[in-house]
């Protein structure tokens, strides 16, 4: 404890030294310093200090001084790293969503040309019946008669290659 009160003591009279002129005299005794308020005094200044830094926090931000600061500056690539990615979340986001909707009409057009196809399809079948191809020939005024004999079956004869 008297190791502490020497060393306080020796820091008080530097400072004295550096502030007060020579003539003056400050003698403090050890009997009426009391380690309570040197220990509650530099909590009570750090707490004064405290209150116009935050001030100065906001007055800091809004005049743009906030960014020349030691830690701002030390903390730079860390918050230009995270815009970027920040920036790539958002692009690669937005290339996401650009796909599904490019995806969903795709399986829409697919799905309407299904449709078409198999309506084609069936007209199709529709139209080549012998029914069908009959009354569009005499409509079209087309000089072609359905024949009235049967098909005849062709018989092709292999010569025997037994001799």
């Amino acid at each position: 404890m008297d190791d502490l009160l020497n060393k306080l003591n020796r820091k008080v009279e530097i400072e004295i030294e550096n502030t007060v002129k020579p003539e003056e005299e400050i003698r403090f005794d050890e009997d009426t310093i009391d380690t309570e308020e040197v220990n509650k005094e530099p909590v009570e200044q750090k707490k004064a200090k405290q209150k116009p830094k935050r001030k100065n926090f906001f007055r800091g931000i809004l005049d743009g001084t906030i960014l020349t600061r030691d830690w701002v500056v030390r903390q730079m690539p860390f918050v230009l790293f995270m815009t970027a990615l920040a920036i790539v979340y958002i692009a690669n986001r937005f290339h996401a969503e650009t796909l599904v909707r490019k995806s969903e009409k795709l399986k829409k057009e697919i799905k309407d040309l299904k449709a078409e196809s198999i309506t084609v399809a069936s007209e199709l079948m529709f139209s080549s019946n012998q029914t069908e191809v009959v009354k569009l020939v005499e409509e079209n005024e087309i000089e072609i008669s359905e024949s009235k004999l049967p098909p005849i079956k062709i018989e092709i004869r292999e010569k025997e290659n037994n001799e």
